[in-house]
């Protein structure tokens, strides 16, 4: 859920009516399913692609989670690769057929759909999460992430880029709920989901500046299956 929408919309309908949502079940469910519509709308209109919308800022060159992540999974020779929230699926250039690439808002995406709606029985070598799971409140993010999990197959590797918490300065994310993601809450996900953290650090060296700030960087590997 979007917790600044929430607060905002929450606290102006409190204000203007007196009316406290946590009083009427029946209001609250109505007013949860219109705050997740214009969640949705608000995310849509940002990463959909256009032209003044979302475009990243960082190096493909130095970035971890650019060439150099890409050479180590040509290395791992995996055959199943899933990204998810692709964007404009650039990705798909160095893996070719090996890599479904999802995303809810970009229509260059292999399947135009959710991770939360995105339905397989393939248990991919490496699933990629650059940047897509960013959004929301704990519950949210920890429900995405374990769907991420569940399509990795015991003993293949997520790779993260998590965002800090920080708002992108543009007018378009000026409502989107950047979860406050740690290298912590990165252990912490891990050890509940069943995963081995590998590596754990920073996307860029920290001493380079970029516009929208450092991002966290993992490797992990799923456990095998416990009886």
């Amino acid at each position: 859920m979007n917790r600044k929408i929430i607060a905002d919309l929450g606290g102006f309908i409190q204000e203007r009516y007196g009316v406290n949502l946590k009083e009427d079940i029946t209001l609250l469910s109505f007013f949860t399913k219109v705050v997740e519509r214009i969640d949705d709308q608000v995310l849509s209109n940002y990463f959909s692609g256009q032209d003044d919308g979302w475009h990243s800022g960082s190096s493909f060159e130095t970035r971890r989670t650019g060439k150099e992540l890409v050479e180590r999974i040509n290395n791992m020779n995996a055959e199943k690769i899933l990204d998810v929230g692709c964007g404009g699926n650039e990705l798909k250039q160095y893996f070719g057929d090996k890599l479904t690439g999802i995303d809810p808002y970009n229509t260059n995406a292999d399947i135009q759909v959710g991770i939360m709606e995105y339905k397989t029985d393939i248990k991919y070598d490496v699933v990629l999460i650059l940047g897509s799971l960013n959004f929301g409140d704990e519950k949210t993010i920890l429900l995405q992430l374990a769907k991420a999990v569940t399509m990795c197959k015991a003993g293949g590797k997520i790779f993260l880029r998590a965002n800090p918490g920080i708002t992108h300065d543009h007018d378009k994310a000026k409502w989107i709920d950047f979860y406050e993601w740690s290298h912590e809450k990165v252990e912490e996900f891990a050890e509940q989901l069943g995963c081995t953290v590998n590596e754990l650090g920073w996307d860029h060296d920290e001493s380079d500046e970029h516009r929208w700030g450092n991002r966290i960087y993992a490797e992990l590997t799923r456990n095998a299956f416990r009886k």
